[in-house]
């Protein structure tokens, strides 16, 4: 039995399979625009696209979670649309030359350094939000359609790096039972979306995550923040006994 112990961002405990979602953000390197107006222009139109994606997601947060969880992607929008970071992105594009990708890459790193700077944990995750938000846009700069979290049929615990609260809020609550990523922390936007949805999580477990296989048998606690991969009966038994609440589903395991 391994057992990888991180953050429980979510309450609740769950068994099922692992699933890895690979949306893991690609480096963009430094590269030249062929034609720097019509770069600028691309960025425009993917800027564009993305805050009406937002408004989307906004409602559809709204229906489902609620008016003050639905303000996530208000604050997503407001970065978007801000002068300062439109005005950054559009310098490395037209004055120094860069690809739209890049550029957006490098505007949203310096904006969100500001924050990782801050002493206060929820503002320096809201620069991890800042970098997630500006990977979102990298994809639509590419073509990328927005992944789905399972293609597989069943229900399984979703893991990855980290989740975009746009990647959230898009979790089929019969077929997702549980959160596990690598990074993030419990202050993360995707964090406060799963305990809203219901959704067991469990952030911030390391590299070891990836060590893991395809399919292979884990319990999540989201109370103590530890997962367990092919647990024992002894465990088992022990996990059951810790916790009487709400959002504990551990179903016979062969």
């Amino acid at each position: 039995m391994t057992i990888l112990s991180g953050i429980g961002s979510s309450h609740g405990i769950v068994a099922g399979q692992i699933h890895f979602f690979d949306n893991a953000a690609k480096p963009e390197k430094a590269r030249k625009a062929l034609d720097r107006a019509a770069e600028n222009e691309r960025f425009e139109h993917a800027r564009a696209a993305a805050v009406g994606m937002l408004g989307e997601l906004r409602e559809r947060a709204a229906r489902e979670v609620g008016g003050d969880e639905a303000m996530i992607f208000d604050t997503q929008r407001m970065i978007l649309e801000d002068p300062d970071f439109i005005d950054a992105v559009a310098k490395l594009i037209l004055e120094d030359g860069y690809t739209a990708e890049y550029a957006v890459q490098e505007a949203g790193h310096r904006f969100a350094r500001v924050f990782w700077r801050m002493d206060d944990a929820y503002l320096r995750e809201r620069g991890a939000d800042i970098v997630d938000l500006c990977n979102g846009l990298i994809r639509q700069l590419r073509g990328l359609k927005e992944q789905e979290l399972c293609e597989a049929r069943g229900q399984w615990v979703i893991a990855a790096h980290r989740f975009l609260p746009s990647e959230v809020i898009r979790l089929e609550r019969g077929r997702v039972l549980a959160i596990v990523t690598s990074g993030g922390t419990r202050d993360s936007h995707a964090s406060i979306l799963a305990r809203t949805m219901g959704v067991p999580a469990v952030v911030g477990v390391g590299k070891g995550l990836f060590a893991l296989r395809e399919g292979e048998i884990s319990v999540v606690d989201g109370y103590s923040g530890r997962v367990f991969i092919h647990p024992d009966e002894r465990t088992l038994k022990a996990v059951r006994e810790q916790c009487h609440g709400p959002r504990v589903l551990i179903p016979a395991i062969e």
